[in-house]
């Protein structure tokens, strides 16, 4: 991944994380779990190291630290992802994956369009 830019290995990730979510309510063999799984880790290895490297690229010196600072605001998701997840289990079920995962799906897919403006934002700024 450190061939490509951080933006499109965030994309790639994202959309790694979105597939295997989906994968997830639809599969039913535990190999094809097992292979979905590892979708799913590949997409959080290009997630969370990228997203420290892009910091890192956008950042002027004086401010990184406030830029890495303001990304534990990330830890919000890390709250209310499982309390949104418990609600879906809890409205539906386990007889109806997909209407658990397809929104979970949905929610990790809204922030691609925020990553392609930021990609054509530093493609912009790296071509002045």
């Amino acid at each position: 991944a450190s061939r490509f830019s951080p933006v499109n290995s965030l994309i790639a990730g994202n959309l790694c994380i979105a597939v295997s979510l989906l994968l997830f309510s639809v599969l039913n063999t535990g190999w094809l779990f097992i292979l979905d799984m590892v979708l799913f880790t590949i997409g959080e290895v290009l997630l969370f190291t990228m997203l420290d490297v892009l910091i890192d690229q956008i950042a002027d010196a004086q401010y990184k630290g406030t830029y890495f600072g303001t990304i534990g605001f990330n830890n919000l998701g890390s709250v209310l992802a499982p309390l949104f997840g418990g609600w879906l289990l809890d409205s539906y079920g386990q007889t109806a994956p997909l209407a658990v995962f397809v929104p979970i799906t949905l929610s990790v897919v809204l922030g691609i369009p925020f990553l392609l403006v930021a990609r054509r934002r530093l493609a912009q700024r790296t071509a002045r």
